[in-house]
């Protein structure tokens, strides 16, 4: 979960917020996946087992001044065809076995923390993910780490000033190995800590379970229960963020879930096979009675019905009926998510009713509060409504995940007891849940007293378009008629450097978030980094949790002066306490449980790892008491991973401000620029961050006049457009820059984690809109780079995905990039990559993109006029292919096949184009991969490609 979010509505490969962060879709590879498998390639530089899948189709190009249609013939890159040279051979050998030997890295995909039921201990549960390459997928383990009590709220019972001076635990060890789990659908540990559910798909549980779920309840070390879940109940689990969630009643003997409404069975009426029959069979005789016995007559009713002659029916079939529209990237198959109960006690399942028939059940299902030793029977559910007013009610559904601009409420459920159910249920059944809110409403959260529902809306995305913006997040007060809401963090658009820049969560919130009745605890992009913040819900005041991941970015509690009041304290009063040596990076928030945070941290160096810290569920705890995170550690012992993790070692990242204006160019070019810049007192709105090999003393400096001593530079521009590109972990990302590449992240305006005037100045055309603004900042980064001699002037390139694939065609194409910033872009990397908007209105399932982000949320229909589309071509990187060609940059395409989000035509009829033109554009396409182009054998082939790709085209 802590890792698993993605980049923005068009992702590339770069970090995203983990927000989940994320639309036109996921982080480039969802940032740390990794697995073993596959061996280094012979010495003719071929992969063995076919990891490196077929080779490429490109040819020598035709004289451009005839401009002939190219025609291609099949046949390996250069580096790896047969009589390549030694040296390019040694270099596709090295680039496959150091991919290889990164995705045997082990990485945490989350953590969750256990409470002992029967004192005040925690166990924090670490998940480790892993690439397997054999499966093509992940192997997940899991692994207990007891948490000491200098690190659970035993620690209140310290006095301030022996918490400070207390140097307690700087790390917990990872057990040597964890346990794991496979076919394990959904897993949840009761808030006592008492009992655990597991849910498996009951046909690959074995023996008779037949198909469906299998529902497991565990409790003291046993399995209780175990209940059959058939098709014609409800169809598979709802596990990931837009659907899914689970929620304990208060005696927790219900379960809350989401799951698909079963097929209906009226598909249409069962037809015969023409002239195909199943075999024919004689009915056996019955024995014949025996003496005293009654005679029995064989006839239509005492003969059996596989004693029966079956030649007079034929074997039948059945059609499939009426089309039902899904939910898009990600989400297909996902017709009618539905909310049901499960009763451990009884193993029965029930489904609540009352939503509108248009609604679907949206992720985070709460049981509301009842009184002490009661059971629950109401359920608060977040339902994404069907009627999206805000795009002219159109009929088509619109994809769903990384959309926040879609309308969504929360209602109140009657979910009755057992008991109850055979007298009301009948009458229950026809009464409609109750409407709490409008326009945006998502992962309801009640306090622990049960006197305050917090949520989160989107509500600023429904009105713009954007399909992420600045949230609010919100507290319902339950005890009071009509329960009011209000705002504890509100959107602001005026945003001071270093101020927090709103709340931005594109994931939901961990299952109690709460530290008492009075803060939660919540996760945001915030700069450079994802950030774990506490929010006091009566006075809105926001405290970070953790380090921040570039300088300006605020200051956090561990920071200098972040104990209230130590500006008064002279040396007779308690000791200032120094700052905390926390690295920054990006962190993900898991799990809170008593005052306990629980985090995944990662930076571009290094893989994300668990860290858990006390905060205390009181205000006045939070500073006093916080004496650090501590670090879950372990060492890689796989000799697999050990040439990646030497790698690792030698990264260094930094992030640049390149603006500071939300309306024009007024960039920061130079170092000196940033660090005398009269407007320092602005927020940045442009943001780099650079991923390199550690300079050392040979390392060539600014002033050096051989650039050819400089790295190559990849300009990395995020997906969305209103996603991020965080400091965190990248598999990708690491293994481009230890191959000696310079990566800069592109966070361009329009980005996350800036603020709301940032976000929306590329909104609707504004600033000259998608493919102008986002493309100069992205040009500016470059220049910034080649200004301060990070990187080889006459060696840039762009990687990106979907919108940053966008990004990319624009960057390698236009003219205005080399005439204004005088950056040339030698080639470009396209992944899922956004060519044509006009050409994606009516195949992709997020058609109001491409209003939004060219014309504004006002435009959108269903039915575009010829001069709308024009306009959208004009945007697009397709109106540049024949400078691409002209200048000869060559340009390498990747496609998921099964991309529901940017049509696989969209980047086929781009590489049609400049190949038409003179151009080349090598294509791999992916039958069975999406969007994200994540499963792991996609990815080896890609990466493992786009290196000698890079190589032979920058000379690197």
């Amino acid at each position: 979960r802590a890792h698993g979010r993605t980049c923005g509505m068009l992702p590339s490969l770069a970090p995203a917020s983990t927000h989940a962060s994320r639309t036109l879709a996921s982080s480039a590879s969802p940032v740390a996946n990794s697995s073993p498998g596959g061996r280094a390639p012979s010495a003719s530089g071929l992969a063995s087992r076919g990891v490196l899948g077929v080779g490429d189709v490109r040819e020598r190009a035709p004289s451009r001044a005839r401009r002939l249609p190219r025609r291609f013939a099949a046949r390996p890159m250069e580096a790896t065809a047969a009589g390549a040279s030694s040296d390019a051979s040694a270099a596709v050998a090295h680039e496959t076995s150091l991919f290889e030997s990164f995705t045997a890295i082990p990485f945490v995909a989350g953590a969750t923390l256990v409470p002992d039921p029967e004192n005040d201990t925690l166990t924090l549960y670490v998940t480790t993910a892993q690439r397997d390459l054999a499966s093509d997928g992940l192997r997940r383990s899991v692994a207990a780490v007891p948490l000491p009590a200098s690190l659970t709220s035993e620690q209140t019972k310290d006095s301030p000033e022996n918490r400070l001076e207390k140097p307690g635990v700087s790390s917990l060890r990872h057990p040597s190995f964890g346990i794991e789990e496979r076919g394990v659908l959904l897993s949840s540990v009761s808030p006592s800590g008492r009992k655990r559910l597991v849910a498996r798909d009951a046909n690959a549980a074995g023996g008779d379970r037949g198909s469906g779920i299998a529902f497991e309840v565990w409790e003291e070390g046993a399995l209780v229960s175990e209940t059959l879940v058939p098709p014609s109940t409800h169809g598979s689990l709802c596990v990931d963020g837009t659907f899914g969630g689970v929620s304990w009643s208060a005696l927790e003997t219900r379960v809350a879930y989401v799951a698909e409404a079963p097929e209906s069975e009226d598909r249409t009426p069962e037809w015969g096979m023409g002239v195909t029959s199943d075999a024919k069979t004689k009915a056996k005789k019955l024995p014949l009675p025996e003496d005293g016995e009654e005679d029995t007559k064989e006839t239509e009713e005492n003969v059996s019905e596989d004693q029966k002659d079956t030649s007079t029916k034929k074997r039948g079939w059945r059609g499939r009926g009426e089309w039902r529209e899904d939910w898009g990237e990600q989400l297909v198959g996902k017709i009618k998510p539905s909310l049901y109960v499960l009763e451990t006690e009884s193993c029965s399942i029930t489904e609540p009713r009352g939503l509108p028939g248009d609604a679907v059940v949206a992720s985070g299902p709460a049981w509301a509060p009842v009184a002490f030793g009661k059971e629950s029977d109401q359920i608060v559910c977040a339902a994404w409504l069907g009627d999206i007013k805000n795009f002219k009610s159109t009929s088509r559904r619109l994809g769903l995940v990384f959309c926040f601009n879609r309308p969504s409420a929360l209602f109140l459920v009657s979910a009755p007891l057992p008991e109850r159910a055979k007298t009301e249920l009948n009458a229950d059944a026809n009464e409609s849940a109750v409407l709490l809110t409008k326009d945006s409403a998502l992962w309801p959260r009640f306090s622990p007293d049960g006197k305050n529902l917090a949520y989160v809306s989107h509500e600023r995305a429904v009105v713009t378009g954007a399909h992420a913006a600045t949230c609010a997040l919100r507290v319902m007060d339950w005890t009071k008629e009509g329960k009011p809401s209000r705002d504890v963090l509100g959107v602001e658009t005026k945003k001071k450097r270093g101020a927090f820049p709103g709340l931005y969560a594109s994931a939901p919130l961990v299952a109690d978030p709460w530290l008492g009745n009075d803060a939660l605890v919540v996760q945001t992009t915030w700069g450079a980094g994802e950030a774990i913040v506490r929010v006091d819900v009566n006075s809105g005041e926001v405290t970070r949790l953790t380090p921040p991941a570039a300088e300006g970015e605020g200051d956090w509690i561990g920071g200098l002066g972040s104990r209230k009041g130590d500006e008064e304290k002279d040396e007779t009063n308690l000791p200032k306490r120094k700052p905390f040596s926390e690295p920054g990076g990006s962190w993900a928030l898991a799990d809170v449980k008593r005052g306990v945070v629980a985090a995944v941290r990662s930076d571009p160096g290094s893989p994300p790892e668990a860290r858990v810290c006390f905060i205390g569920e009181s205000s006045l705890e939070t500073r006093a008491s916080f004496a650090g995170w501590h670090a879950v550690t372990r060492s890689v012992a796989s000799p697999a991973a050990r040439q990646a993790a030497a790698a690792l070692e030698k990264l260094e990242y930094f992030a640049q401000d390149v603006s500071r204006s939300v309306s024009d160019g007024a960039y920061l070019l130079t170092s000196a620029d940033a660090d005398g810049d009269d407007a320092f007192g602005d927020a940045t709105v442009v943001q780099s961050i650079v991923v390199r090999v550690k300079r050392d003393d040979t390392s060539p400096t600014l002033t050096d006049t051989d650039d050819k001593k400089k790295p190559p530079l990849i300009i990395l521009p995020h997906g969305g457009p209103h996603g991020a590109c965080t400091a965190m972990y990248v598999t990708s990302v690491a293994y481009l820059a230890s191959l000696g590449y310079a990566v800069a992240y592109c966070n361009y305006r329009g980005s996350t984690g800036y603020g709301e005037s940032a976000l929306q100045s590329l909104v609707g055309g504004a600033g000259g809109g998608a493919g102008v603004r986002d493309v100069m900042d992205c040009s500016a980064i470059a220049r910034r780079c080649i200004n301060d001699g990070i990187c080889d002037p006459d060696r840039v390139c762009v990687v990106g995905g979907s919108h940053g694939g966008f990004l990319g065609g624009h960057l390698v194409g236009q003219k205005a990039v080399l005439e204004t910033f005088g950056v040339d872009f030698k080639c470009a990397v396209l992944r899922n990559p956004v060519t044509d908007i006009g050409a994606m209105t009516a195949s992709t399932d997020i058609p109001d993109w491409c209003f939004v982000e060219t014309l504004g949320i006002d435009a959108y229909t269903d039915d575009p006029s010829i001069e709308t589309l024009a306009h959208m071509r004009s945007k697009s990187p397709i109106a540049h292919v024949e400078e691409v060609a002209r200048k000869g940059a060559p340009v390498m395409m990747l496609i998921g096949a099964v991309d529901k989000r940017v049509p696989p035509t969209n980047g086929l009829r781009y590489a049609a184009a400049l190949r038409a033109a003179g151009g080349t554009c090598h294509v791999r396409v992916f039958p069975e991969d999406a969007h994200g182009l994540v499963k792991p054998r996609t990815e080896f082939e890609s990466f493992v490609t786009v290196a000698a790709f890079l190589r032979e085209t920058l000379g690197a």
